[in-house]
Formats: structure tokens, C-alpha cells, sequence
């Protein structure tokens, strides 16, 4: 069933593609929100210096760290019963620290004495 699956949409993108030929070409160029086609846009960090790199991260941290002040954003987490619930400060925090420990034991696992 899904290899039937798979071979109906295959021939179906075999279709569009030869019988819309440039408009395939566009599809991709295609933004999925508000269904126009975009020229693709230069990297915004081309030519930036890792240091002014480093101060635009901060910045975006500083942003993210005033929305979540204001709880205009909100970190959410899996319950054990698979529903989204908030996340507590102290609760993340503990997190992060479980995950640095848990790197810390497996890079001195991988150590060669």
C-alpha cells in the first residue's frame, strides 16, 4: 500500500513536471505561507566577521530572553503523557545541566588512556 502510494505521487510529479515544465522550476522558489513566488534572498551574514556574528547571537538571545520575560513566549515541554505543558525555569535549567553532564561522561568515555 505505501509503495502504491509512493509510485502514485512519483507519477504524479512526473506529470506536473513535463506538462508545466518552468512552473516545476518555481515551485521551489514557492512560499508555502503566502503562495507567491520569492527571488532568494542573499545570506545576511556574508561578510560579517565572527565577532559581529557573536554580537548579533546575543542580540537574538536578548530578544528571546525580553519575549520570554514579558511570557509573550513561553518554553513548553512533553508531560509523560505526551501533552505540551510550560516549562519552569528551574526545571530547564536542570535540564541543561543533566545534558552537560551526560556530554561531559560520554567525551570521557571516549578518552584513550
Amino acid at each position: 500500500e505505501e509503495l502504491d502510494l509512493l509510485i502514485h505521487r512519483l507519477f504524479f510529479i512526473y506529470i506536473i513536471f513535463f506538462s508545466l515544465g518552468y512552473y516545476v522550476i518555481q515551485l521551489f522558489s514557492i512560499n508555502p505561507i503566502t503562495g507567491r513566488v520569492e527571488e532568494k534572498l542573499p545570506n545576511p551574514m556574508e561578510g560579517m566577521t565572527d565577532e559581529q556574528k557573536e554580537l548579533e547571537a546575543m542580540k537574538l538571545m536578548n530578544m528571546f530572553d525580553k519575549l520570554s520575560r514579558q511570557q509573550v513566549i513561553r518554553p513548553m515541554g512533553l508531560d509523560p503523557d505526551g501533552n505540551l505543558s510550560s516549562i519552569n525555569v528551574t526545571s530547564l535549567d536542570e535540564a541543561v545541566h543533566q545534558i552537560a553532564e551526560q556530554r561531559l561522561s560520554s567525551d570521557s568515555d571516549l578518552e584513550i588512556d
